[in-house]
């Protein structure tokens, strides 16, 4: 399999374009969860094991090839934030509550300042 055509996909500004092009209802726990997610991404004390679930979660995220096509309006999303949702279950004792008050933060900007949140 060949990983490098992925890399078009995986991206923060795939990441942001995804995160835009998600409609209003049930974005926020979306949002959240991605955000969470990066943000134990960057703490120094998780672990590279760890580390590189998030990154496999995010880029199912990321991917346009799901188990449900996103564009199913009402169910297109919900692989997507089961995915989230379990390795952030997994991780939960690594999730700090700096951690969960900056994700919820980054949640509830509006679609144009993803670009510039602090991920």
């Amino acid at each position: 399999m060949d990983l490098a055509g992925f890399n078009k996909y995986y991206s923060v500004k795939a990441l942001v374009d995804k995160l835009k092009s998600l409609g209003n209802k049930g974005k926020e726990k979306l949002l959240y969860m991605v955000f969470l997610l990066m943000n134990i991404m960057k703490s120094k004390e998780v672990p590279i094991k760890s580390k590189a679930l998030i990154a496999a979660a995010l880029g199912y995220f990321i991917l346009p090839a799901d188990l449900i096509p996103d564009f199913i309006v009402g169910m297109g999303f919900t692989d997507d934030l089961s995915v989230l949702m379990m390795v952030a279950e997994l991780l939960s004792h690594q999730i700090t509550d700096d951690i969960r008050e900056r994700s919820k933060t980054q949640a509830g900007k509006k679609d144009t300042d993803y670009a510039t949140s602090t991920v």
